[in-house]
């Protein structure tokens, strides 16, 4: 199916593209997360229209590493053409850090994007919560993303972890949790930062990596908690399904 043949057809379902992140753990998240919101809306009456593309993890982490932006872009929007020849109808980045091209990938591509920051950013602004903490591993460029979509969000004030927690949920993330281990000193930790931001006066946490979500959730949390890729993935299926709610992400 392409796109072509749902403007033809309103009633069908739209092809979600996917294209994985930074670990297996990224990607395969994302897919459990869309097949379980579209089994929670239709049980087994409808399935999903998906397609996902995967570059090498270890190629996506060096690029991020290196800030070699300009061949992370090639490289997304390479990705991106092989989607929309597969039939893709909308694309989103399955990893926070790859939204650092994401303009540039979107001006580069026929078929649009759906950015995780425009999402969680719509999300709050229904709640009227202003300052929030963004947890997280940010590169300088990452962190100025969630910022600024977030401020158009009507979200001021974004607390960030301290450097050294922001290494240490990159280690936990690269060394545990992109390979299926969770240790629970390591959420002890996750918890502690949580604490900080709302020591600091955040009324919300905003759970940034895919891969946090093995070891910290709102069981966990002093503060509400704000999935990222869950709210991500919701707003893919509204899109293939019809729904209205984010007709402004569209």
């Amino acid at each position: 199916m392409n796109g072509n043949m749902s403007e033809k057809n309103p009633g069908a379902v739209k092809t979600i593209g996917l294209i994985g992140g930074l670990s297996a753990e990224a990607t395969v998240t994302y897919i459990r997360l869309i097949h379980e919101e579209v089994r929670h809306r239709f049980g087994n009456s409808r399935s999903v229209s998906l397609h996902a593309v995967e570059i090498g993890h270890h190629e996506l982490e060096v690029l991020c590493a290196a800030r070699d932006w300009a061949r992370l872009k090639a490289r997304l929007t390479c990705a991106a053409r092989r989607l929309t020849a597969a039939g893709a109808e909308k694309i989103l980045f399955c990893s926070s850090v790859l939204h650092v091209v994401f303009d540039e990938v979107a001006k580069s591509v026929d078929i649009p994007l759906l950015s995780a920051p425009d999402v969680v950013a719509a999300s709050l602004v229904r709640t009227g919560i202003s300052r929030v903490g963004l947890l997280g591993a940010f590169d300088e460029r990452e962190a100025r993303v969630w910022k600024d979509r977030l401020d158009a969000g009507l979200v001021t004030d974004v607390l960030v972890p301290v450097a050294t927690d922001q290494e240490r949920i990159g280690k936990i993330i690269r060394e545990e949790l992109a390979l299926g281990v969770v240790n629970e000193s390591s959420r002890a930790e996750i918890v502690h930062m949580v604490a900080a931001f709302r020591k600091a006066g955040a009324r919300t946490v905003i759970l940034v990596p895919p891969e946090l979500r093995l070891l910290f959730g709102q069981a966990e949390s002093v503060l509400p908690v704000f999935d990222a890729a869950e709210l991500h993935a919701v707003a893919a299926v509204d899109w293939a399904f019809g729904e209205q709610n984010v007709a402004n992400l569209a």
